[in-house]
């Protein structure tokens, strides 16, 4: 096996995390030269460009380099854990990275969270981006899971594993400021209305509920954000099509009211995430718990 030469890697490591040649020289107490060999020995050894050289004064590190420094945070990181454990010290604190998807319910993403709020030993960033930008980050290793409304794609490879973490029901609210009358689905429907936009995988179900309702429906916003959605329906302008999760606490406080609520249509929630690697041992245990905790909500289901 062609082992890592992990010296030429801790000398790339800290030129990018000090931003420069002339800190990490200086860090290091090593000459840049040193350091600028050891980073090319490194190029050639992973067959790719990690800093670009010329007359910028900037340090400018490639896409592939992007990529070899968050492994190498990552490596640098368990090895200070694993002293820090042979020392009989506290652990470094771990990293989760989590990529929602643009939208996805902030409810949602409490949530999930909810059982690592209050531990220690472990923290976490989250990144919202496009089904394919968050897929690409996953494959590039800098995110651990993607919490995200769509399963995995069928051409992704083999190394991802996606789990189904629920459903929840799509209703339709509108604020309790409206005055509560007796009507018909297909008169709300009819009635100035918020709805999910056409990039929304709940779209095309929502086209059909009109068309079985025979609905002229006079759209007031259409909208990708679940977050924006649930606002609009308080201002009291127009009902809204919503994720029911989406309005918990304003049902719960009695700001929005579910005028109805749809019996066959959820939306599902998946989180994708890593076969290999150690954060993928503790997003398994969050993906466990939030499944496990599942029972104790009244409008997630499995």
């Amino acid at each position: 096996m062609n082992w890592l030469n992990y010296h030429h890697l801790f000398y790339f490591w800290n030129v990018v995390r000090l931003k420069g040649f002339t800190r990490a020289a200086e860090t290091l107490k090593i000459s840049q030269s040193a350091i600028s060999e050891q980073i090319r020995n490194l190029e050639v050894d992973l067959g790719m460009t990690l800093i670009e050289r010329g007359r910028r004064r900037s340090l400018v590190v490639t896409e592939q380099g992007k990529v070899v420094f968050d492994f190498a945070n990552q490596i640098f990181k368990l090895g200070s854990e694993l002293k820090n454990w042979t020392m009989g010290n506290s652990p470094v604190q771990k990293t989760i990275r989590i990529g929602a998807l643009i939208g996805l319910s902030r409810n949602f993403q409490l949530e999930f969270l909810k059982p690592i709020l209050s531990r220690k030993d472990i923290n976490f960033e989250i990144l919202t981006g496009s089904f394919n930008q968050l897929i690409q980050f996953l494959e590039q290793y800098r995110l651990d899971v993607i919490l995200t409304t769509n399963n995995r794609p069928s051409d992704s490879s083999d190394s991802f594993i996606s789990s189904f973490l629920g459903k929840t029901p799509i209703v339709l609210v509108q604020s309790t400021s409206i005055e509560k009358k007796k009507k018909s689905l297909k008169t709300h429907l009819d009635g100035p209305l918020f709805i999910p936009s056409i990039l929304s995988d709940l779209r095309s179900e929502i086209e059909d509920i009109f068309q079985t309702e025979h609905s002229s429906p006079r759209f007031l916003g259409e909208v990708d954000d679940i977050a924006l959605l649930r606002l609009l329906a308080l201002k009291g302008e127009g009902a809204a099509i919503i994720p029911k999760i989406g309005v918990l606490n304003e049902i719960k406080d009695r700001k929005l009211r579910i005028v109805f609520e749809f019996p066959r249509m959820f939306q599902s929630f998946y989180a994708i995430h890593r076969k290999e690697s150690v954060p993928s041992r503790d997003v398994r245990d969050l993906i466990s718990q939030f499944q496990t905790n599942l029972h104790d909500t009244k409008f997630f289901y499995h």
